[in-house]
């Protein structure tokens, strides 16, 4: 309810309540035909519009609260704390091998405006790279040169809180190394499922690693023994260098396929022709996983 419409509610109540009393002391003039009642009758009435009006002030102002848009909805109130905030890494994930010069995390910030690091630490607790934002709500960024030139090694990614007492918001674990020790072109790997893995069902979980996808695009296929088709997938991978390794995740349909299958991963050859396979396992498919 607006404040217009409190105070005309109120107000109404209010001159019912007034020309009430004033029928019921009229009744009593006109019954008793005494003058001293008219004098009464006014000091009654100007005593109940001052009470009256005192009391519609007070109510306006209880039920005004906080101000109205001016549509005459209630504006939303906050219901996270002050200051209170959630800062999360979606990229790079846990396990992504950097070969590139450079790192891009990136994710989301839950809350209110925030202030925070984004830092690249060693083993040993040394910062690598670091930058400090200063993000609204919502998806972030942030590109650093890490300057690594080594053999590959674990670091942490983190977003922490600016300040003194930083508070470690979140963090992902992955491995850094040089160009140099990167295998040539395009290559990956399936981690699940396994070589021989009887797949049962309707739905078959599918996870691997890759880089140098062309346009950062896998297809994954499953083929039954005799050439037919059971299911293929599209995958997109999240990697703005390409050169670097990721993890990616896709479930294919069993379709109550069964017997033995081909699983398939490959991406396009660059040159437009034919297909780069990056991984191909032998599996069983049956109604019920072994």
């Amino acid at each position: 309810m607006s404040r217009l419409t409190a105070f005309i509610t109120l107000a109404l109540a209010a001159l019912m309540t007034v020309l009430t009393g004033l029928c019921r002391d009229l009744r009593v003039v006109y019954n008793t035909g005494r003058l001293y009642w008219y004098t009464l009758l006014g000091l009654n009435f100007m005593l109940r519009f001052a009470v009256i009006s005192a009391l519609l002030m007070v109510l306006l102002a209880a039920c005004g609260g906080g101000e109205d848009d001016p549509e005459g909805f209630t504006r939303a109130t906050a219901t996270f704390e002050p200051g209170a905030s959630t800062v999360d890494i979606l990229f790079p994930q846990n396990g992504t091998v950097i070969y590139a010069e450079a790192v891009t995390v990136s994710g989301r910030l839950v809350g209110q405006p925030q202030q925070f690091t984004v830092q690249v630490v060693d083993l040993d607790e040394n910062i690598l790279v670091e930058s400090t934002l200063d993000e609204q709500p919502g998806d972030w960024l942030v590109e650093m040169i890490h300057g690594y030139s080594g053999d590959p090694s674990e670091l942490e990614i983190r977003a922490i809180s600016a300040g003194e007492a930083a508070e470690i918001f979140d963090r992902a674990n992955v491995l850094i190394s040089d160009v140099s020790n990167r295998p040539a072109g395009a290559f990956g790997t399936v981690v699940l499922p396994a070589a021989g893995d009887m797949l049962g069902g309707d739905m078959i979980p599918v996870e691997g690693r890759a880089s140098g996808a062309t346009e950062n695009t896998l297809t994954v296929e499953l083929v039954r023994e005799d050439g037919r088709m059971v299911d293929t997938r599209i995958v997109t991978l999240n990697n703005p260098y390409l050169i670097d390794e990721v993890p990616w995740q896709v479930e294919l349909d069993r379709r109550e396929a069964d017997g033995p299958a081909t699983l398939t991963v490959y991406t396009d050859d660059p040159s437009g022709e034919g297909r780069i396979e990056l991984a191909v396992i032998e599996v069983e498919l049956a109604e019920a996983a072994g």
